[in-house]
């Protein structure tokens, strides 16, 4: 793997992780069902300090992987019923 896919990896994971840690500290729920990870996962990442998100985010893989519902999509071109239903059902806090 070339260094900038690496550091593309690197940028990804970082981000997603601080956007799992901020959804988890305002609702572990939502954080469960829009990232595909478990409650105790969700606590986790919501407890680390960045010095800890840094060093989880270092690894050159990536650290999170579609979900059922990207392979749907992509075959059929649209989410099935029960995608679509899991979709509506996630909440979207406005401010």
């Amino acid at each position: 793997m070339s260094d900038k896919h690496a550091n593309d990896f690197r940028d990804l994971n970082r981000h997603m992780l601080l956007l799992l840690q901020r959804v988890s500290q305002d609702d572990l729920g939502e954080a469960t069902a829009r990232f595909g990870v478990t409650r105790a996962e969700a606590e986790y990442i919501r407890d680390l300090s960045i010095r800890e998100l840094q060093e989880l985010a270092s690894k050159s893989l990536f650290l999170f992987q579609p979900r059922a519902i990207l392979s749907d999509v992509l075959q059929q071109g649209e989410a099935p019923a029960k995608s679509i239903a899991l979709l509506r059902s996630i909440s979207i806090n406005q401010a």
